[in-house]
């Protein structure tokens, strides 16, 4: 029996991790939240586009956003043995958050809550936790967790609503909406969150599905050896989330 340590998946919550405040609702001033949204980074692979996420972060800026929620597969981990070669510039976990150090934008004003995703957690060696690595190389990084978190929201007044971070590792199905309509499916209905952001897979989607308006997110990835391999191609880009 081989017995290997790993890092737990993340139960944590936080609650009113971003300000309430005004926000234009169809040319109606509304409170509510608003957000950048990044996923699928993976510093370290050659097929990253760096010039997406720049002006990703230009486009918040200018937008007055003060947050940003990645996503998970902030690194880009290590690779199958056989893609290593075509799909990793390198598999030193110090050299790719050094990359991420001295390569991801700094706006000011801007804080970039992150999740690790499963690419991130090919590290993990039992005593390394990539998250804190990260967050003490970049002072504007909040490290949330692994996997999947919650962030709870109470709007005054009003019923409280949660939204769901959560990497998953893509099965390349047929169909696009496919394997996040069965999990959402598996939830018992107190375990269901209002909002259901889902990276990893680096496709976009949206859909209101069983109460929950679940977002499969784009990526900031071109197709690896990898995808291509599986006849599977992601979709480059960044949302800005009004709630």
């Amino acid at each position: 029996i081989f017995a290997h340590q790993t890092i737990a998946v993340t139960e944590d919550t936080y609650e009113n991790l971003f300000p309430f405040k005004e926000i234009d609702v169809f040319g109606k001033k509304k409170s509510g939240l608003r957000f950048g949204v990044i996923a699928d980074t993976h510093f370290g692979s050659p097929t990253f586009d760096l010039g997406v996420l720049r002006a990703a972060y230009r486009h918040f800026e200018e937008q007055g956003i003060t947050d940003v929620l990645h996503a998970g597969n902030v690194l880009a981990g290590k690779a199958e043995k056989r893609y290593r070669q075509a799909d990793r510039l390198t598999e030193d976990l110090e050299e790719q958050i050094q990359f991420l150090q001295e390569q991801y934008p700094r706006q000011p004003g801007i804080k970039t809550h992150f999740i690790l995703g499963h690419a991130d957690r090919t590290f993990e060696d039992g005593q390394i936790n990539p998250g804190h690595e990260i967050q003490d190389a970049r002072g504007d990084f909040h490290y949330l967790g692994v996997v999947e978190t919650d962030l709870v929201f109470s709007p005054e007044g009003k019923k409280p609503f949660s939204i769901r971070v959560y990497n998953e590792r893509p099965i390349y199905t047929y169909g696009v909406s496919y394997q996040a309509q069965k999990k959402l499916a598996s939830m018992t209905g107190g375990d269901k969150p209002s909002i259901w952001l889902v990276s990893g897979t680096q496709q976009l989607w949206h859909s209101r599905y069983q109460d929950v308006e679940a977002i499969k997110l784009p990526g900031l990835q071109h197709q690896t050896l990898k995808m291509r391999d599986r006849a599977y191609s992601g979709n480059v880009g960044f949302l800005i989330l009004n709630v």
